[in-house]
């Protein structure tokens, strides 16, 4: 069963075999510069080919290989970073960011407090809070800006 485009198997066959006979012509692997010229190409259009024959390859995830630095050999799903997981590093800035954040919110005044809390923490629309403080969107969007500049500053003193 194939896994990439006719065109790329067939250009994969071509640079083995050119590979292969540069390799027992000159005793030593061609340079790129020799590949190219027996193949009649650039060598940045070798390099594109490269590429493209690198993204077709399939490997076997259960595959063995040598942990960076270290003697053991894991399976490639061992080596392969989970993109979701949150790195005890980030983990801990983002608590001291979450206790720094929640300090500042509350020196705001209560109001202000309440709008950031609920705006960003709830996720309430400002409609929504202006109809439960029982005052204009206009002026929810005002305290809205005002807490927010507030907060800014506290921040930047914070962590200055």
């Amino acid at each position: 069963m194939e896994w990439a485009p006719r065109s790329i198997g067939q250009n994969q066959r071509r640079l083995l075999a050119t590979t292969f006979s540069l390799t027992a012509k000159l005793e030593r692997d061609p340079t790129l510069a020799e590949l190219a010229e027996d193949l009649k190409m650039e060598v940045h259009a070798l390099l594109y080919l490269h590429e493209q024959l690198r993204s077709h390859q399939v490997v076997s995830l259960d595959e063995t290989r040598e942990s960076s630095g270290e003697d053991e050999t894991l399976p490639l799903t061992e080596t392969i970073p989970d993109p979701i997981a949150i790195s005890p590093d980030a983990a801990t800035l983002s608590a001291e960011e979450h206790q720094t954040l929640s300090a500042c919110i509350k020196k705001l005044t209560r109001n202000e407090a309440t709008i950031v809390t609920l705006h960003y923490l709830k996720e309430i629309p400002l409609q929504t809070i202006a109809r439960q403080l029982g005052v204009h969107p206009s002026r929810i969007s005002q305290l809205h800006h005002h807490a927010l500049n507030r907060l800014k500053k506290l921040l930047e003193l914070a962590n200055a």
